[in-house]
């Protein structure tokens, strides 16, 4: 069957094409509202310890976020295919919340055996509260967006912004240690969440007909181990890599690849809220082996212009704008912050194909593209590290993804679904 952008008449397809534009605009300036919440964190963690506290936490926050990318068991996703009704809110919520818990202990047992971390705990729980209730509002997000309430999305993320940034600075002027800080934070979020909870749906249901808990976390853990691993295996590219800087440069080299990407992570973000949102849209179509070249197309393009377009911008101003969010040492770091941009067009278009590969179920397919882009990314790196220095680590994050980009795009055409 053919869907409605297939069949309509140009006016409407071009009405279609406007709301999807309108769509991305505000899912995207939303998932920014929303990294600006990490931002501010590491922000005010670099402004207070300086490049090596900033280097340790880099390390924590790579290694929380790869967890969590695996625990996340890509939820939201599996929302947007309309794999979960709205009566298993609770549920989903709950299998959120326990398996984000899970990840505290072994990161708090690798934290506290390395002694030169002891002084930055702190700011690792900091790192921690705020993935964690990122994960947590996830699940609403997810349920808002399939029923197209973005401008919802939007609202709540500039609430979030404003309440969640405010009370974090206030924590950490008023009480002067990350750990207070932390849960200061944490209490913030919770008040948030629940305030947010009683004001729109989804509410958690409590209808006699809603399915148990072991019900569905069975169904969700079937396909969700899988799914989650291949975005834990594309997520951890990032601790790899930064490793591989820690080792061979120190610390301090480590701080400064860690501040660059701050700015990625904001663009990241952009491409992650396309990504959802190409997902959604596209996996009708792909499901039944239509359209897969105009998918392929805008992925690779959308991606493309991402990254391309913030490496433009950041060799006008990335000098200036890393003065004044980070000062004047990072001013050198300028080159590297392009450099960053420029590699990372390779990574988001794989990122936006590996959506599409999402779409049609490859789930196989898709762990092996994120092992491979991880693997070959830090071994690249670390090749030529020794003769690049820093510039090593966008050689290897572009090394990596161009690889993975020509797998996806292989899996999408051939339509290898699970």
């Amino acid at each position: 069957m053919a869907d409605t952008a297939d069949t309509a008449p140009a006016p409407a397809r071009t009405r279609l094409a406007l709301v999807f534009a309108s769509h991305t605009a505000t899912l995207s300036l939303a998932a920014v509202l929303n990294a600006l919440v990490s931002w501010t964190a590491f922000v005010l963690i670099t402004r207070a310890f300086g490049l090596e506290a900033a280097g340790v936490a880099g390390l924590a926050q790579a290694l929380i976020v790869f967890a969590f990318y695996f625990t996340n068991l890509a939820l939201r996703a599996e929302i947007l295919r309309g794999q979960h009704p709205e009566e298993e809110y609770r549920a989903l919520l709950a299998l959120r919340v326990g398996a984000s818990l899970l990840v505290l202990a072994p990161l708090g047992l690798l934290l506290a055996a390395n002694a030169e971390a002891w002084p930055y705990l702190g700011a690792a729980a900091l790192v921690f509260v705020v993935k964690f209730f990122e994960a947590v509002f996830d699940i609403r997000i997810g349920y808002l967006q399939r029923a197209e309430r973005t401008g919802r999305i939007l609202a709540e993320a500039a609430v979030r912004l404003a309440v969640i940034v405010a009370a974090m600075t206030a924590a950490a002027y008023a009480l002067g240690a990350l750990g207070a800080t932390a849960a200061a934070t944490a209490l913030a979020f919770v008040g948030l969440f629940a305030v947010l909870t009683r004001a729109a749906p989804p509410r958690p249901s409590r209808a006699p007909g809603a399915p148990a808990f072991a019900e569905v976390a069975g169904r969700v853990l079937k396909k969700g181990v899988v799914f989650g691993a291949a975005a834990a295996a594309t997520a951890a590219s990032a601790f790899a890599v930064r490793l591989v800087v820690e080792r061979m440069g120190g610390l301090e080299a480590t701080g400064a690849v860690v501040a660059c990407y701050q700015f990625v992570v904001l663009a990241g973000i952009v491409q992650a809220a396309m990504a959802q949102l190409v997902l959604q849209k596209a996996a009708p179509a792909l499901a039944e082996g239509r359209r897969k070249a105009i998918w392929l197309a805008f992925a690779l393009l959308a991606g493309l212009a991402l990254g391309l377009g913030g490496g433009a911008f950041f060799h006008l101003a990335g000098a200036p704008i890393l003065a004044l969010v980070f000062g004047s040492d990072m001013v050198p770091h300028a080159s590297l912050l392009r450099d960053l941009f420029l590699a990372h067009a390779l990574v988001f278009a794989m990122a936006m194909t590996g959506a599409l590969v999402h779409a049609i179920g490859a789930k196989g397919a898709l762990l092996a593209g994120g092992v491979g882009y991880t693997a070959v990314a830090a071994a690249a790196c670390a090749a030529v590290y020794p003769t690049l220095g820093l510039t090593a680590v966008p050689v290897g994050y572009a090394v990596g993804a161009a690889g993975a980009l020509g797998w996806y795009a292989w899996v999408v055409v051939r339509g290898r679904g699970a």
